[in-house]
């Protein structure tokens, strides 16, 4: 036998009286609308809602239970307070006045009762609002003292537990979000000057003839038998071609038409130092009325973007192959050598102008396929910004209306109908022959009203007022709703009212960038919010099944210890 039964056993084993709540404590309500709160207010400001807001006034100084007087919370109890706070003028307050009956153990009792009890209290069917009377004849238990204290000890044992594991589930949420958020860029602004220290050529007649190259403007002059430099180097021009710059790995000498860079590999690799400084365009920076030149001066203050050395390895391994793929094919085919040239010159600047600024270029090729640079980003920097339309395809919804839906119900069906916020009802394929079903996972995006993400997997199809994603690869569809989850504040401030509901325009989603990692990395972070959320939806290991179950539970003993007939 427990240690309740025992007391009631011991206590009240005829039962307890009943009293009407007027008998027991203060009834009243408060003194403001809902415009006057203030987001800084001093006190704590309830209302006919969950929600708590702030007033900088006070209208009582006491234990109490908030209830709403009428709208949708009707019955609901939302609030048990200690202190100072404000009330709406249409909100009831409870403040217990008789020593027989513990706050605590009343809020539960509410909790339990109260709305049944305003259903059936109500002349009308459909219940509007709260009036004095029904409050003052309430009917309200008082048990002992003590066993009251127990009911409370236990009821508040499952209340904590229940906002423990909420607390976890906002623990996951917070996770969730931070592997979502987009990777900051690493990359530092430099001078020229900053990185390498330009030296000029030397002459090269006094040397007799070697294996060793000799740098001009146009390139190798001749070979000498020794060199001036042996380390990695990039070749600017000083006159001439000034864009037709030159890497150097091998020992080598450079004479005075031609500037020699020595590097400081601790900030910029050589060879990206190189890619860089073709994109960089440095014929604009002649000083030259005739042929056009460059000074030394003026390529010190020249500035450039430069990110982390390993972003830098990354992007370097890339160019690197396009222009093996260049030059393996000077066997004879002019046409195809020039396409390929070009190719490589749009993917470089690309990569360069995205290691800078972030952005991807706009493409000028049709024939360059834009999945392939989303790859390629995505090798180099390991994730790419991308609109939701440039990765996914929309997917057809279903013209149906909520009788035809209601009609064909059947929660035996083969068929998932979504229409918009909890309206979801289940349908035989046969029943709805001219639907377009989709089969394959998806992302649905309640589009109007309560605008959230919905991840489907089995056969479904939807209302064509919202909108459902799609995508080759099972693992970026799942990344896309944990994309859309972690957004979804910023479409709800984007949508605009329509009739009386909020809706966003397909526009505003299909233009949406976010960050889009390689597959693999897609990979790991969706592997990571299964788990999380396998923790928040699986009773076997997790939160919100078990906060339902606990909240079942709650409400099981709660039913149970407050029955008093």
């Amino acid at each position: 036998m427990s240690r309740l039964e025992k007391l009631i056993q011991e206590l009240c084993p005829d039962g307890v009286e009943y009293y009407q709540l007027s008998v027991l404590a203060d009834i009243g309500t408060g003194s403001h609308n809902t415009n006057e709160e203030l987001d800084d207010g001093e006190y704590p400001f309830f209302v006919r809602s969950q929600d708590v807001r702030r007033l900088n006034k006070y209208d009582y100084d006491e234990t109490a239970i908030i209830t709403s007087g009428d709208g949708v919370g009707v019955g609901k109890i939302f609030h048990f307070v200690s202190g100072k706070y404000a009330l709406h003028q249409r909100a009831y307050r409870i403040h217990i006045t008789d020593k027989r009956l513990i706050p605590e153990f009343f809020f539960h009792y509410m909790k339990a009762t109260f709305f049944e009890y305003i259903q059936k209290a109500a002349v009308n069917s459909s219940v509007t609002s709260v009036r004095r009377p029904m409050m003052n004849k309430y009917p309200v238990p008082v048990p002992p003292l003590e066993v009251q204290r127990e009911i409370v000890r236990i009821l508040d044992y499952f209340t904590l537990l229940t906002a423990e594991l909420t607390a976890r589930k906002k623990q996951y949420e917070y996770y969730r979000d931070e592997l979502l958020k987009p990777q900051e860029n690493d990359s530092t602004k430099v001078l020229l000057s900053d990185i390498v220290n330009i030296k000029n050529g030397k002459d090269y007649k006094h040397l007799r003839e070697g294996k060793y190259p000799v740098y001009g403007s146009g390139g190798v002059m001749t070979y000498v038998d020794k060199y001036a430099y042996d380390k990695p180097s990039v070749l600017i021009p000083r006159k001439g071609s000034l864009n037709n710059l030159f890497y150097v790995e091998e020992p080598f000498w450079n004479v005075d038409t031609i500037f020699y860079t020595e590097i400081n590999e601790n900030k910029i690799i050589p060879k990206y130092l190189f890619y860089l400084l073709q994109k960089e365009h440095l014929e604009e920076l002649n000083t030259a009325g005739g042929v056009p030149s460059l000074t030394q001066a003026v390529l010190n203050k020249l500035k450039l973007t430069i990110p982390s050395l390993d972003r830098q390895r990354k992007i370097v391994d890339c160019l690197d192959n396009f222009e093996a793929i260049c030059s393996d094919l000077n066997i004879g085919l002019p046409a195809e050598i020039e396409a390929r040239k070009k190719q490589y010159e749009y993917y470089r600047d690309l990569l360069l102008t995205f290691a800078e600024t972030g952005n991807i270029i706009e493409q000028t090729d049709r024939q360059i396929d834009r999945q392939a640079i989303i790859r390629l980003i995505q090798h180099v920097f390991g994730y790419c910004p991308v609109k939701i339309k440039d990765i996914y395809t929309r997917l057809k919804g279903t013209p149906i209306t909520a009788s035809k839906m209601k009609e064909i119900k059947n929660d035996n069906g083969d068929i998932i109908i979504y229409a918009g916020g909890k309206t979801v009802v289940k349908a035989l394929e046969t029943e709805i022959p001219k639907a377009n079903i989709t089969r394959v996972p998806a992302v649905l995006i309640q589009s109007c009203g309560v605008i959230d993400a919905i991840y489907c997997e089995e056969p479904f199809t939807f209302k064509n007022e919202m909108w459902a994603y799609t995508n080759d690869n099972k693992i970026t569809v799942k990344y896309l709703y944990y994309v859309i989850k972690n957004s979804v504040n910023f479409f709800r401030k984007s949508a605009s009212v329509m009739g009386s509901l909020p809706q966003i325009s397909i526009s505003t989603t299909e233009d949406y960038i976010f960050n889009l990692p390689s597959i693999e990395e897609q990979e790991k972070i969706v592997s990571i919010l299964d788990r999380f959320d396998s923790l928040c939806n699986d009773i076997a290991s997790g939160l919100p099944a078990e906060i339902k179950a606990r909240q079942k539970q709650y409400e099981y003993y709660r039913d149970k210890l407050l029955n008093f007939e």
